[in-house]
């Protein structure tokens, strides 16, 4: 769930985030073939399922980002796609629908801040994201799921703010071979969270 979520994310948000379009993401209009690659993920390498996308049925809408009516159209097309997705692997699995729905909104999450830094529209990305996750009654709600920001001073003594997200789910990495706790995950108290990121904006950055 957690690989299928970035993959659909990272075909469908920069588009809107970047360009104002809106995809019909009926399961039947997206085509994926998938294969496998390997990705490294702090400092190891694994194996990861990736997809090539294609938009079998070429409807799109064009909206604004800062648009309540177009961030809606967009939540219905991401619910839309994701709900047989979400049935299937509970159906196989016996895992919660809520908590695959929160692996879902988190690479959608993700996927707003990144594409909002690459375009030079973070604040309006991150608003649009919370509008459109944070809506009651959708299952893409969550009320762990939020961005949040930490500083740090640079060697010349400026300060160096950077903008994370606080997953509301929890992708189970750490119980594979090898695996450990994501920078942000859901299970980490927020002080140890803090704690952890800051070592590694300071390291970025050069500071002790």
């Amino acid at each position: 769930m957690n690989d299928y979520s970035y993959i659909l994310a990272a075909a469908t948000v920069p588009m809107f985030t970047g360009f104002g379009l809106i995809p019909d993401l009926s399961p039947t209009s997206v085509g994926l073939c998938f294969y496998t690659t390997e990705k490294l993920h702090e400092g190891k390498i694994y194996r990861a399922r990736r997809a090539h996308v294609q938009f079998v049925e070429s409807l799109f809408w064009y909206g604004q980002l800062d648009n309540d009516i177009d961030g809606e159209r967009f939540r219905n097309e991401l619910e839309k796609h994701f709900r047989p997705v979400v049935e299937q692997i509970h159906t196989n699995t016996g895992l919660s629908r809520a908590a695959l729905w929160r692996l879902a909104g988190d690479a959608i999450a993700y996927l707003f801040l990144e594409t909002g830094r690459r375009f030079d529209t973070a604040e309006t990305a991150k608003a649009a994201a919370m509008r459109i996750l944070k809506v009651p009654g959708s299952p893409l709600a969550n009320r762990e799921l939020h961005y949040f920001e930490l500083a740090e001073f640079d060697q010349h003594q400026q300060e160096v703010r950077e903008t994370f997200l606080q997953r509301g789910g929890c992708c189970r990495f750490y119980q594979v071979e090898d695996g450990t706790y994501c920078s942000t995950c859901v299970l980490k108290t927020p002080a140890d969270r803090d704690d952890e990121l800051r070592r590694a904006l300071r390291d970025q950055l050069g500071v002790s």
